[in-house]
């Protein structure tokens, strides 16, 4: 590259165009065109480190020493994954004691979204067992802790022992964890953390039944009302755990629950629909959405829904998921509170942005057959059931899909888009003014792009 470039153009300039860059080879690259390319591009490329202390090279220390090599590295170092996979196929997850865990993230004290990942968590009790869980002083705040594909060995001690070392969590994700019970259950960690929300997918228990209802014992605070989110799947145990996870909460302001896995295989969404028969009506599920889970919580002004299209499914078969996934969706909402004061409905897709996909959605209110829910009766009930509302919201381009549902094996990222998300925008703005009309003439229908 020319060097008079960077007298012509400041390097301001480059770092806002390389802060808009998410591949990581395309980073790489500008790293080595020039020294001041890298002192750019260098916060960004470490800004997330990964670490597997089950193989060599990979280990808290190696990773330790790699950053020491760096200048200022804690400046810009904000994600930090262990990742628990080992060599031996015969027991693919590494066990790990949360209080390791906890000594090692101490090493990063800027990083403000932790993840623990296809790892065994355990606690090892004090050998004196007097005092089984030492008092611990920290002021640590993180915006997110997600713990995902994972078991938690000795019911939910080894959970509740690594969230004590955590004054608060913006958001604690809980996806794919299994929790083991024990034969000789020991008392409870306490603890005190202040947790804003709570998202939890697939999280199922082994053994005794009610192990799960320790996870959140006396987390419950009527000064410090949570937002839940949940993408429940189609498993009995999971229905089951999930009334038990959510036993100890009661005041809930916002709740938000993706019914895609209930309406759909996952399977459909991501794969060419030739791989499978053809959808039918009685394919879908539909006896399920957990009715009393917004009864539950009369505390709840804010429902956030999800309607996830795809681009792998056309015509008449993506026309009867859709339909399937608005039917649950208004199961949902014809049980919540009447107080509910704003809805949010999400717009999500997995594969790029199609005009054939608002027709398909359109094509709901012409279906013929057993559809019990078309866009018109949505718009009418929700008017009708909730005399308080202020907001119906449309939430569009959320391109979050893996986020939630991910990892999938072979797939990193949603196939791209040939439109732009305000193209995208746009186009569903037009359709859900025609689909929604009394919700519009009332002032409460808005839209809102998605941050994601």
């Amino acid at each position: 590259m020319d060097p008079a470039i960077n007298q012509r153009v400041p390097l301001d300039i480059f770092d806002v165009v390389i802060s808009h860059l998410q591949d990581v080879a395309t980073m790489r690259s500008c790293a080595l065109v020039c020294g001041s390319w890298n002192y750019l591009t260098r916060p960004y490329l470490f800004r997330g480190v990964v670490c597997r202390p089950a193989v060599p090279s990979r280990t808290f220390k190696n990773l330790l020493a790699f950053l020491s090599t760096l200048p200022n590295s804690g400046n810009f170092l904000r994600s930090v994954t262990i990742d628990g996979r080992t060599r031996n196929k015969a027991r693919r997850r590494l066990e790990l004691s949360v209080e390791e865990i906890a000594r090692s993230l101490a090493q990063f004290p800027t990083a403000t979204h932790i993840t623990l990942r296809r790892m065994r968590l355990a606690y090892y009790l004090p050998s004196n067992r007097v005092d089984p869980y030492p008092l611990l002083h920290t002021s640590r705040s993180v915006e997110m802790l997600k713990i995902q594909d994972c078991i938690v060995l000795q019911d939910a001690i080894p959970f509740r022992r690594f969230l004590s070392y955590f004054v608060r969590i913006d958001a604690l994700v809980l996806k794919d964890v299994l929790v083991e019970s024990t034969d000789h259950p020991a008392e409870l960690p306490s603890v005190e953390v202040q947790i804003r929300s709570i998202l939890v997918c697939a999280v199922t228990a082994s053994g005794g039944s009610g192990v799960l209802t320790n996870l959140f014992h006396g987390f419950e605070a009527p000064s410090s009302p949570l937002s839940l989110a949940l993408s429940p799947r189609t498993g009995v145990l999971e229905r089951l755990a999930q009334n038990d996870i959510l036993s100890h909460f009661k005041f809930i302001r916002t709740l938000s629950v993706n019914v895609l896995s209930l309406s759909g295989s996952l399977n459909r969404i991501i794969e060419d629909q030739r791989r499978f028969p053809p959808l039918r009506h009685w394919d879908v599920p539909k006896e399920w959405v957990s009715a009393e889970l917004c009864r539950r919580f009369s505390s709840i002004q804010t429902l956030v829904i999800y309607s996830t299209t795809t681009s792998s499914i056309h015509r008449e078969p993506a026309t009867l998921l859709y339909a399937a996934i608005l039917a649950n969706n208004w199961r949902l909402l014809s049980n919540a509170p009447t107080s509910l004061r704003h809805i949010e409905l999400r717009f999500q897709r997995y594969g790029p942005h199609s005009r054939d996909t608002i027709e398909e959605l359109r094509a709901i209110e012409e279906m013929k057959g057993p559809s019990p829910i078309r866009w018109g009766a949505v718009d009418a009930g929700t008017l009708a059931r909730f005399p308080e509302l202020e907001s119906f919201t449309c939430v569009l381009c959320d391109g979050g899909f893996m986020d939630q549902w991910g990892p999938i094996e072979g797939l990193s990222a949603t196939p791209r888009s040939v439109f732009s998300r305000q193209t995208e925008f746009d186009d569903y703005v037009v359709f859900l003014k025609d689909v929604l009309p009394r919700l519009q003439d009332e002032g409460r229908l808005q839209f809102r792009m998605s941050d994601v």
